[in-house]
């Protein structure tokens, strides 16, 4: 991601595919005024930690005794220099989805504590366990900038058992059920099985933003869905996230973005999206 400096105080980012937006086109920048609420929400740069990491931070090395084994951790610096710290809540397998439920807390004192559930029937027995260290909200300068605490969803599909939250095929996921998601997971298992089927699977689909961001290609791009072959079979790239919202569905990769809708006999894709480029 490019930084750029412009006047005092402030920055100008060059943005990826936010995980839980809609697609932001090519080349588009935000400004960053630094000590406001959009400096506290940008979040760049983000590492994962579980208990196997001998690196991770002192406060978050401590909340892996025990049962908090089971969690991982994420943290980010903002665009003021602070660091936010994601706390991974693991969930068992369900109708072979494996998710994981991320919420912001804040470093806190040996009297406060976090209740970390790891079931999804909270009248379960131990459905929970207590985490000390940490609470659930802000620092009183965030709330007066009107600062909301972050929270986010993760998931995969599989047939084994779920791992902790530091695993790699976690990826974002927003109003996503567990059939949409195994849906879509076939669809694209079957897509880039082989070159041939990746071309073929979406030598028909229009192209947005390769040479104009945010609007559909009058010609759909050829350079843009090699770009997309290329990434995907030889670069071995992988989805990050899949949002639906109102605006429909995405599944995001480094530098694209494919549009789908769920219809009765399956996923159809309906758009390959241009995103930033380096």
């Amino acid at each position: 991601m490019a930084k750029y400096p412009t006047a005092k105080g402030m920055w100008t980012f060059l943005i990826s595919f936010p995980l839980l937006l809609a697609p932001i086109p090519a080349d588009s920048f935000v400004i960053i005024n630094h000590h406001t609420a959009n400096a506290l929400n940008y979040c760049d740069e983000s590492k994962l930690y579980g208990a196997h990491n001998t690196d991770a931070p002192a406060i978050i090395a401590a909340s892996f005794s025990g049962e908090g084994r089971r969690v991982a951790f994420r943290t980010c610096p903002d665009g003021d220099g602070n660091m936010h710290y994601f706390l991974r809540e693991p969930r068992p397998n369900n109708n072979g989805v494996c998710r994981v439920f991320e919420r912001e807390v804040f470093s806190g004192t040996e009297k406060d504590e976090l209740f970390v559930q790891v079931l999804y029937d909270g009248t379960a027995r131990n459905w929970y366990f207590t985490m000390k260290g940490w609470k659930v909200w802000p620092p009183d300068d965030w709330t007066s900038l009107h600062y909301s605490r972050q929270s986010a969803v993760l998931g995969f599909v599989t047939s084994q058992d779920c791992p902790p939250g530091d695993d790699p095929r976690y990826i974002w996921l927003k109003n996503v059920t567990d059939g949409m998601l195994k849906t879509f997971q076939n669809a694209w298992d079957a897509a880039r099985r082989s070159p041939e089927a990746l071309v073929n699977a979406f030598r028909d689909v229009p192209t947005e933003g390769s040479k104009f961001p945010g609007q559909m290609d009058a010609q759909p791009s050829q350079a843009l869905r090699d770009r997309f072959r290329s990434a995907v079979i030889e670069g071995h790239d992988k989805l990050t996230g899949i949002s639906c919202d109102d605006r429909g569905c995405y599944a995001s990769l480094s530098n694209q973005a494919i549009g789908f809708d769920v219809t009765p006999s399956g996923i159809v894709f309906t758009k390959l999206i241009a995103l930033w480029r380096a």
